[in-house]
């Protein structure tokens, strides 16, 4: 595995760039280094190197990256699954920007075989709607959601130039995918559990307010690409059983993220209005648990509160827990105030 005592130039060397590597770590990161930055260790990168909106370089970030890799192909029970085909070949690795970029990330059926069922979890990492945070906020939290009981796949949907709904549509194969093979994957179907951190956040909140006709758009797709695939998923559910919205973006015209937003409409009005969740969920939502930052200055809270009240004026079973500390992106928050909001959801989960 990789450290803090190697550089980006180690890290490209080993080939990754090859393998997919910016799908897992955005490209931006890298080209921001000038050539002696790539040879500095990650350690003094993060001491020398500031993002260009003014943040020390992002060095965890990269490393996990890398290392996510390293571990995918070590460990014979980890395995990438092509979303938009039926059949997963052995050797299949994601790349690309369309649909080859978009796959689903966790235990081969082979691994839980004999294992208990287990309720499902499906993790979407952030990223404005630009990248996919696949290290910390994705594989960091599928470990805890693990020992927690669930089994757990983390998604790699389509981002920009991708747009609305090509990021949504990745989601609802995702959630029926997964009912569908749920006998071979040893999970609950009817127990799936859907994560999102920040821009997957809104992913997951836009998905279940449309799931519907994100359906609708899916299965037309499929009956023309995939038609196995499409008599496969015919008339299974396209909407969670619950989420966990964390930090998330929710709103597209009050108190905005602003790249999220033009990432994914390209700042269209109507879709920023039919996108911003707040305004149009209703008693179908599934039942909900936010958690924000106080110190975020990302997305402010109050994305989470608007929506919080608008569950709770429609029925819908929701908690929402706002913490001092944590800012944005922090995941798990360890050694922050918000660092036990996945126990809290979890326990609310299970009373709920």
């Amino acid at each position: 595995m990789y450290t803090f005592q190697n550089s980006v130039r180690d890290i490209l060397a080993d080939g990754l760039e090859e393998k997919g590597f910016y799908l897992f770590c955005p490209e931006l990161f890298i080209r921001i280094l000038s050539e002696e930055q790539r040879k500095l260790p990650l350690a003094e990168l993060k001491r020398s190197a500031t993002m260009p909106w003014g943040a020390p370089y992002l060095s965890e970030a990269v490393l996990g990256a890398a290392n996510l890799m390293l571990l995918i192909e070590q460990d014979e029970t980890l395995r990438y699954v092509d979303l938009w085909r039926e059949d997963t070949a052995a050797d299949w690795r994601p790349g690309g920007s369309g649909k080859d970029s978009c796959f689903l990330l966790g235990r081969t059926p082979a691994s839980v075989a004999g294992d208990r069922v287990r309720p499902a979890a499906l993790v979407c990492p952030g990223g404005a709607y630009e990248a996919v945070d696949m290290s910390n906020e994705g594989f960091r939290t599928a470990e805890k959601l693990e020992a927690l009981g669930c089994r757990v796949f983390i998604l790699r949907y389509r981002v920009a130039p991708n747009r609305w709904p090509e990021p949504q549509k990745d989601l609802t194969l995702a959630i029926k995918r997964l009912r569908a093979e749920a006998e071979d994957y040893r999970i609950d179907p009817d127990d799936l559990l859907v994560v999102g951190f920040s821009a997957g956040g809104h992913l997951v909140a836009s998905q279940a307010l449309c799931a519907g006709e994100l359906d609708a758009l899916l299965m037309r797709e499929l009956d023309t690409d995939c038609p196995p695939l499409a008599e496969k998923l015919r008339g299974v559910p396209a909407r969670a059983d619950k989420l966990c919205l964390s930090y998330p973006v929710v709103s597209m015209l009050s108190e905005v993220h602003e790249g999220s937003v033009l990432a994914l409409t390209e700042g269209d009005g109507a879709l920023k209005e039919k996108l911003s969740i707040e305004l149009h969920a209703g008693a179908d939502f599934p039942r909900t648990f936010l958690w924000a930052n106080d110190d975020d200055p990302s997305v402010p809270p109050s994305n989470s509160e608007r929506l919080a009240k608008r569950l709770e004026a429609v029925g819908v079973p929701v908690l929402y827990r706002r913490y001092p500390e944590g800012g944005h992106g922090c995941a798990l928050g360890t050694g922050t105030s918000c660092e036990g909001w996945i126990d809290a959801m979890a326990a609310w989960m299970k009373e709920s």
